[in-house]
């Protein structure tokens, strides 16, 4: 696995992307562009994250070992797996049940072969109606 490095000094960040594999993440059809420096489609209007942008991401965020972390919208799950791969505790949140599959697919086979230990997906509708309230 690789992952452009650009101003990401987080050694730990490096070592998270490195062990969970992206490819694991997209569609066979999109393994290829898994490490590619442009988003790649999940479903329709579903991007992971190209690689630098997120490792961008994860540094700001300033993530220290066991803190607790919301990953809303989380699709397939590869944010979340770096993330409890940070030693953080995380919740995933994903509203689309068809991403499900792989979550669970991803997540949990990662989680066996990775160390990915503490980390839990939640599939549900996230949009509430003002109305509602």
């Amino acid at each position: 696995s690789q992952h452009p490095t650009n101003d990401v000094t987080d050694v730990r960040i490096h070592e998270a992307m490195r062990t969970i594999p992206r490819e694991r993440f997209v569609s066979a059809a999109q393994r290829a562009l898994a490490y590619s420096d442009t988003p790649v489609e999940i479903v329709a209007n579903r991007y992971l994250m190209e690689p630098r942008v997120f490792a961008k991401l994860v540094q700001l965020a300033g993530i220290a070992a066991g803190d607790k972390i919301l990953d809303v919208g989380c699709t397939t799950g590869y944010s979340s797996a770096v993330l409890a791969r940070l030693g953080s505790k995380v919740i995933a949140l994903e509203e689309d049940a068809d991403l499900e599959y792989h979550e669970e697919q991803g997540d949990q086979q990662d989680a066996e072969e990775h160390e990915v230990d503490d980390c839990r997906a939640v599939v549900a509708a996230l949009a509430c109606h003002l109305r509602d309230w």
